[in-house]
């Protein structure tokens, strides 16, 4: 019986240590540049999603060290038809929403409506300005089953132009109702805003960071963005 418990034990203590150091590779993995992480997380079996705490440990990773009260980074993107340059800093004396995202992201896909909806709600209260950034579900890096079955196939742009016409197609077809930017192929401005695949920011009239959401695709719902809308940027009146 003694014998049969020490086992017990000994197997016990292996799975936790195991589990811990997987957990901690997975952390680590996350925490690098997004082109790593998709070719990463594109190998994590099954059965990894099912028994590790990926929600848990991608919120950890990706949080950013950008938090409500800092100075929002500075930064001057074209617009996607590149008729002009918006500098964040010049659009200062209102709030500002920035929504980071990338046509290859279904949870956008899905979710961009509502959150349309939502700028027709505030959009007297803030400038929203759309960022354009990496793919999150490239052909190359993290292929998508969902984006298969509904043709969304684009490539990690290797240049400036495959990524304006991808996001000229997103902006039309989703029908996005303001202004869209779009990175440079360095990705500073998603990357700095830790953006990655989706994420929403409010700018203060100030040029201070008043809100983010959650690390993408966690907390890109209009339902969970809406209250703090209303918060940072008044309600709007009851129709």
């Amino acid at each position: 019986m003694r014998k049969a418990l020490r086992i017990t034990r000994t197997v016990v203590l292996a799975v936790a240590i195991v589990y811990v150091v997987l957990c901690a590779v997975i952390y680590a993995m996350m925490r690098q540049p997004p082109p790593v992480v998709a070719r990463f997380m594109d190998k994590v079996p099954a059965v990894g999603w099912m028994s590790l705490p990926m929600e848990t440990l991608w919120t950890w990773a990706n949080r950013g060290d950008i938090e409500p009260g800092a100075d929002a980074p500075d930064f001057e993107l074209p617009t996607v038809d590149g008729t002009s340059r918006v500098r964040l800093s010049a659009l200062r004396g209102k709030p500002v929403v920035l929504v980071f995202g990338s046509y290859t992201c279904p949870p956008f896909r899905k979710k961009m409506p509502d959150m349309n909806g939502l700028y027709e709600r505030y959009r007297e209260r803030a400038a929203f300005y759309f960022v354009y950034i990496e793919e999150a579900h490239s052909t190359d890096g993290w292929p998508s089953k969902t984006n298969a079955r509904e043709g969304v196939l684009y490539a990690r742009a290797q240049k400036i132009e495959d990524r304006v016409k991808a996001g000229e197609t997103c902006w039309t077809t989703l029908k996005i109702p303001f202004p869209m930017l779009v990175d440079d192929l360095d990705d500073h401005v998603g990357r700095r805003y830790q953006a990655w695949p989706i994420r929403v920011y409010i700018v203060d009239k100030d040029g201070k960071i008043a809100w983010k959401t959650l690390p993408g695709p966690f907390g890109f719902e209009a339902d969970l963005v809406r209250p703090a809308f209303d918060k940072h940027l008044g309600a709007p009146a009851s129709t």
